[in-house]
């Protein structure tokens, strides 16, 4: 069975809206003359280029209507660059509820107070979209924002007593930390978290320190596509439920762009089907994942990033050979890259964070881990343009933040 999740009568529905009164799509699908699940692999994919270039502000070719009655919202900055999404006030309506439903699914309700500590402003989505989908659980809300100084940011939460707290993974370890350190009397039940992953060794520091009960996924979503997949209390890690009447999801194959089986691995390819303004069709989301299906559900586990590369002196390099060497000393953590140039030579750090700190790190081990995971640095080693890999620890919350999401950088190239 091909890796398919969603309704397709939706699909062909919103296929030939956006066809009859998009230029962007109009163009696009030209050459489509009949559309079933044998054939949809054949549909162009949408790429994150199109998006550059045919949407707001630059362009409004991909618009079906007006830009009246709505949100304009920003995405990129952590994963790539700046764009952004126009939604109407009723696509933002549909989308909160269903988060709002996915919440209750995690058990927030009436009865619970909860601390939303994402970012505001800056354009980006993540704060108000919250906000919004928690008016459907009834809770009480505490509107914090992560851009709040972390004093400020615990005095409130000291003052109110939230039993629930929903942040990005970064802010949480922080403010972990911060407890710890100074014998804060701070205990919150349940943790829901977005933007990056939360791995093992963390969410054990997270329960020990706030003594927390539940943590979960907010949901696995974009600006561009909406919610593409959630959680609920069957789930675990990085695997998230598809709402098969809101969202398609494909998996391709990248060499072939066909799909793969259920149960493979490849890249993630979106279809939102109730957003009408601007269309997201067959949308290349950047992520790879594996597809599976449980009786009538579909769950999806996410992988990471695809073709998550950075260049080096010429070379491309994949961001998960870094991750691999970093499982070699059993470290199961949130990392990030540093790279600079010392005269001629490349310099690259991986800092790292962590409630405790990895002692040693052998220096010929690290060098050999490189050569072996990747002949592109064997041969950097070779030609003498690569310095000794450093790793180094840092405690939860303190590596450098993006702005505008509060999610810790991945990469930072100091080159010039």
């Amino acid at each position: 069975m091909k890796s398919i999740a969603g309704n397709f009568e939706k699909f062909i529905e919103i296929f030939k809206f956006a066809r009859q009164n998009s230029k962007f799509y109009s163009d696009h699908y030209r050459d489509i003359e009949t559309i079933d699940l044998d054939s949809l692999q054949s549909i162009p994919a949408t790429s994150r280029d199109s998006f550059y270039q045919f949407s707001p502000p630059e362009n409004t070719d991909m618009m079906t209507g007006p830009m009246k009655g709505g949100y304009f919202t920003r995405s990129g900055g952590t994963s790539g660059k700046e764009k952004y999404a126009f939604t109407t006030y009723g696509e933002v309506q549909t989308g909160a509820k269903l988060l709002g439903n996915m919440l209750c699914l995690n058990g927030i309700d009436k009865d619970d107070i909860v601390a939303n500590l994402f970012m505001p402003g800056h354009m980006y989505s993540a704060f108000s979209s919250i906000s919004i989908s928690l008016n459907h659980t009834g809770c009480v809300q505490l509107p914090i924002g992560a851009n709040c100084e972390p004093d400020e940011i615990l005095r409130y939460l000291l003052s109110f007593n939230p039993n629930v707290i929903l942040a990005v993974p970064s802010l949480l370890m922080g403010l972990a930390n911060l407890v710890e350190s100074n014998n804060l009397p701070l205990k919150v039940e349940k943790l829901g978290y977005a933007g990056e992953h939360l791995n093992e060794s963390s969410r054990d520091y997270l329960k020990k320190i706030l003594g927390v009960k539940s943590i979960f996924s907010l949901g696995y979503a974009a600006v561009d596509t909406g919610i593409i997949g959630y959680q609920d209390k069957t789930c675990h890690g990085s695997i998230h439920k598809i709402p098969t009447d809101h969202v398609m999801v494909e998996i391709i194959d990248p060499k072939t762009n066909k799909h793969v089986e259920l149960g493979e691995e490849g890249e993630i390819i979106v279809t939102n089907l109730f957003r009408k303004r601007i269309p997201v069709i067959r949308y290349h989301v950047g992520d790879r994942g594996i597809l599976t299906k449980d009786g009538e559900d579909f769950s999806l586990k996410l992988l990471g990033r695809a073709g998550n590369n950075i260049m080096i002196c010429g070379y491309e390099v994949s961001l998960s050979v870094f991750a691999r060497i970093l499982s070699k000393f059993d470290i199961d953590s949130s990392y990030q890259l540093v790279i600079d140039a010392e005269g001629p030579r490349i310099k690259i750090t991986i800092n790292y964070e962590s409630p405790t700190e990895q002692k040693e790190f052998n220096p010929d081990f690290l060098k050999n881990s490189l050569i072996e995971s990747s002949e592109v640095f064997a041969k950097m080693f070779d030609a003498d343009i690569l310095l000794p890999l450093d790793i180094c620890w840092s405690k939860p919350g303190t590596l450098e933040k993006n702005q505008a999401s509060g999610k810790m950088k991945t990469v930072i190239d100091k080159r010039s």
